[in-house]
């Protein structure tokens, strides 16, 4: 049956338990953007040091390249939904915290590291159980529908939250935390709700981590075309990952405010919402191989726009269309991904993936920072959309991609080179 059938798109809101796994989700995601504005307020107002707020920044990152490989391991042999209970129960005490020791007078600076590092940490485990729990929540023709919607509340979220977090850190500086570590309990209630098990029977025998790691790693190298887009998402991803401080750099050169530079931004959101909720009928109308192909040509084209747009509607336009494109892609190469890796090496494999996708996102706003120094912005968008080029070409002529057709024959072909292997 195809992925993506029309009558799946109403089943996906006739599913309880994803409609609980989506509100909890979202609720607590709109707390943790909630949060973001006012922690850096928060720091500078007690210590008056940008620094400080950047280590905070580092610490909530820094778990993630310790603690993925890991976690993949642990979500595997662990109970999902036990796990992400007791990371929104961790979560809420450690936001919670800071708001109680803010009231109480007592907050201090090494509380608010170890709040980042635990929220971090705990973050890893929990994306990594979500990620893998979602085809056992949902039917592989719900996947693309379901990931789109996660996609569009984040993206909703994300708009709503960083205004919505000032106003409420200008009322009462701590209240953000407090209703974050709500929305983590509230996250907790949904989960509980849930009567469908997050992982299919598995097996007791446990071997080292280093073996169990090395599963995963190996699955993907024995599927060409999971492999390619492992390399192919990592790399673009160095692009889109250096796309935000190219913009804003633009947009200042265009003498745009602060506010104006929100904007562009928004802009630029709203077409990652609408290709959410197109996701399902270009999938029906389009194969994997031309989805996957010509949005990597479509990216390609669209980033050299950047250096000749004169004013800021035009930045937050063509963002808006790269935004549009980027979104029907990783859904797609997420969809077929997420419905045919085994589940009981789902965590290993998502965890050395998203290892790869997610340090080459760092990596791109760090090169696109010095080229933006050493070249100028322009010279910079020109030697991104070369390289996007170049990866467009390199997918074009890649032979897996070319043959993969629709999303359901890939899925029939993929899941016959793993029975093989």
């Amino acid at each position: 049956m195809p992925l993506n059938m029309p009558k799946k798109r109403a089943a996906l809101w006739r599913n309880r338990d994803y409609l609980l796994l989506w509100s909890g989700q979202g609720l607590s995601s709109l707390g943790d953007v909630l949060q973001d504005v006012p922690l850096p307020l928060l720091i500078l107002a007690l210590t008056h040091s940008p620094a400080q707020a950047g280590i905070v920044a580092t610490l909530q990152k820094l778990p993630f390249p310790f603690l993925s490989l890991p976690a993949g391991v642990l979500i595997d042999r662990w109970d999902r939904k036990r796990v992400m209970v007791i990371c929104d129960i961790g979560r809420a005490l450690a936001t919670g915290s800071v708001f109680l020791a803010y009231w109480l007078g007592h907050l201090s600076m090494p509380h608010i590291y170890l709040m980042a590092l635990v929220c971090g940490a705990l973050a890893t485990f929990f994306t990594l159980a979500e990620t893998a729990s979602l085809p056992n929540v949902v039917s592989k023709e719900q996947l693309p529908a379901a990931m789109g919607q996660n996609y569009a509340t984040s993206i909703v979220t994300g708009i709503i939250g960083a205004p919505l977090g000032g106003l409420l850190y200008a009322f009462y500086a701590a209240l953000p935390f407090l209703l974050n570590a709500l929305s983590y309990l509230i996250s907790v209630l949904s989960l509980s709700a849930i009567r469908t098990q997050f992982q299919q029977v598995r097996q007791t025998t446990q071997r080292n981590f280093r073996q169990e790691i090395q599963e995963g790693v190996a699955w993907i190298w024995r599927q060409p075309l999971v492999r390619f887009l492992a390399f192919r998402v990592s790399a673009g991803n160095i692009a889109y990952g250096g796309s935000t401080l190219i913009l804003i750099v633009l947009a200042q050169n265009l003498h745009a405010s602060a506010f104006e530079i929100g904007i562009i931004f928004t802009i630029d959101a709203l077409g990652g919402i609408a290709a959410s909720f197109l996701i399902e009928p270009l999938q029906r109308r389009l194969s994997f191989t031309h989805i996957t192909i010509g949005l990597g040509w479509v990216a390609a084209l669209l980033f050299p726009l950047y250096a000749l747009a004169p004013n800021i509607f035009l930045l937050g336009l063509i963002g808006a269309l790269m935004s549009f494109a980027l979104v029907i892609f990783d859904v797609t190469q997420l969809s077929y991904r997420a419905s045919i890796i085994p589940d009981n090496i789902f965590g290993r494999v998502t965890s050395s993936i998203r290892l790869l996708t997610v340090g080459a996102m760092s990596l791109g706003a760090a090169i696109a920072g010095i080229m933006l120094q050493l070249l100028g912005p322009i010279n910079t968008v020109y030697s991104f959309s070369a390289y996007l080029f170049v990866l467009a070409l390199l997918t074009t002529l890649n032979k897996d991609i070319r043959q993969a057709g629709s999303l359901s024959e890939t899925e029939m072909t993929l899941e016959e080179d793993t029975q093989a292997g």
